[in-house]
């Protein structure tokens, strides 16, 4: 207990009123601690079904631990409170004794089925060993469980992706080739055979594939003549290549050449 007196004290301690509400509020506020942990409606012991009748029991309402008196059975729990007098000192009679207590009632009060039941510490115990012994089963049968194709129901009968992006390194089995670099180059006529060379910023080998296409850059009232153009590579190095065109026609073209360097 938070509060005590210590008795041991010879000569002879005087017990006065406060000295008995000392006492009286230090079980009182301790017990009240303990049962407001337990709820405001609660069943602790007895409350027993009989058949046409509940027996004695305890309850706990509104945080406070009361005697039920049994009795034929109601739908209601009500609380009552019996006094008592003592004659004092001075010849008065006072109020000074107070009981209370619940018991069954037809109105006010609570209704009988908003109590639960606490069970015992034991039972507690067991339940949750039990409860531990379910999941840990549940778990075990989880992580084995399968299922075949067939046997799952409502399926979808197909599979379509939502639009979405990846990174290239997020692609397996991707080609190892990798684009060393990119350009431009405009030469505009192809008279007959040219031979043009394209340089670049060095990439470091000349192991690579030109992946490329000849661009008309004339008005569209011209761009027949730019379609009579073949072009090739040669002589590829790490900051150039060689551009062999040829025209098959004669007249004047407007072109220029578009092009990605792939390693291989």
């Amino acid at each position: 207990m938070y509060k005590r007196i210590d008795f041991s004290k010879l000569e002879g301690l005087a017990t006065y009123q406060d000295t008995l509400d000392f006492l009286q509020t230090s079980y009182r506020e301790a017990i009240s601690a303990i049962a407001k942990a337990f709820g405001s409606r609660v069943i602790v012991t007895g409350v027993t079904d009989l058949g046409t009748s509940y027996s004695d029991g305890w309850v706990v309402i509104d945080g406070e631990l009361m005697p039920f008196a049994g009795g034929l059975k109601t739908g209601r729990i009500v609380v009552e409170e019996v006094s008592d007098t003592e004659i004092f000192n001075d010849g008065s009679i006072q109020t000074v004794y107070y009981t209370k207590r619940a018991k069954l009632g037809i109105t006010g009060g609570y209704a009988f089925t908003d109590f639960v039941r606490v069970d015992t510490m034991a039972a507690i115990s067991q339940g949750l060993g039990n409860l531990i012994t379910a999941h840990n089963n549940l778990q075990a049968a989880f992580n084995t469980h399968t299922h075949s194709w067939n046997q799952i129901t409502d399926k979808p009968g197909s599979f379509n992706p939502s639009p979405h992006r990846h990174n290239w390194t997020d692609i397996d089995n991707r080609p190892s080739w990798n684009i060393l670099g990119t350009g431009s180059f405009y030469f505009g006529d192809v008279p007959g055979d040219r031979y043009i060379k394209v340089g670049f910023a060095s990439v470091g080998t000349s192991n690579y594939v030109v992946v490329g296409s000849l661009q008309s850059v004339s008005d569209w009232q011209y761009v027949s003549n730019d379609n009579d153009a073949f072009w090739m590579v040669k002589d590829k190095r790490a900051d150039s290549f060689y551009l062999i065109l040829q025209d098959i026609g004669s007249h004047q073209n407007d072109l220029r050449f578009d092009y990605a360097l792939i390693s291989l």
